[in-house]
């Protein structure tokens, strides 16, 4: 699939994926929108499983912590931080793999924790925020990893899309013609 003018950019993992790994209160930090109020920056990590339950207190008294909307964050911001790092790890990938990948059948998951750290890094960078030693790191790491790929000292496994079921032939129909066979008159 080309990702050329009309085609929606291929990424290899979404803010969803991002929340999971990181945790809600790190994406709203790395992207917070405009005068957001939605978590304190000091308090434990909220992380996407756990949003329900999780919150502040006077979040949780007021109906947010229990299934109410999740925080906001800057969503575009977001996008553009995975959709620079997936293509980015396109450029290392398309040594050895067409690219973009097709993710039919599911982005691999070495590919897209490292496009969520490399996005990570992109957001605390491109923003102006200074990153931290690990985040620096993590996306030094993940750089390495797909330069393995690229060099074919590393393998990326790449789902195959489900299959639909091959259409049946019919049976054959068995036509018996006199005197083709000596048992058949």
């Amino acid at each position: 699939m080309p990702d050329g003018a009309g085609w929606p950019p291929v990424l290899y993992a979404g803010p969803a994926d991002m929340a999971a790994r990181f945790g809600l209160q790190e994406l709203i930090a790395l992207a917070p929108l405009p005068d957001s109020e939605a978590l304190p920056a000091n308090g434990p990590p909220v992380f996407a499983d756990r949003w329900p339950e999780s919150g502040t207190e006077n979040q949780r008294e007021e109906g947010e912590g229990s299934g109410g909307p999740l925080p906001p964050y800057d969503a575009a911001r977001v996008n553009d931080a995975l959709e620079r790092a997936s293509r980015e790890a396109d450029s290392y990938l398309a040594v050895r793999l067409p690219v973009p990948l097709d993710t039919a059948g599911g982005i691999p998951q070495p590919l897209g924790a490292a496009v969520c750290d490399m996005a990570r890094y992109h957001l605390c960078a491109g923003f102006g925020m200074q990153d931290s030693e690990a985040v620096e790191r993590r996306y030094r790491e993940a750089l390495a990893w797909l330069r393995e790929v690229a060099r074919g000292a590393a393998a990326i496994v790449v789902p195959a899309p489900p299959e639909a079921p091959l259409p049946q032939a019919p049976e054959p129909e068995v036509i018996f013609r006199p005197g083709r066979h000596e048992r058949f008159f």
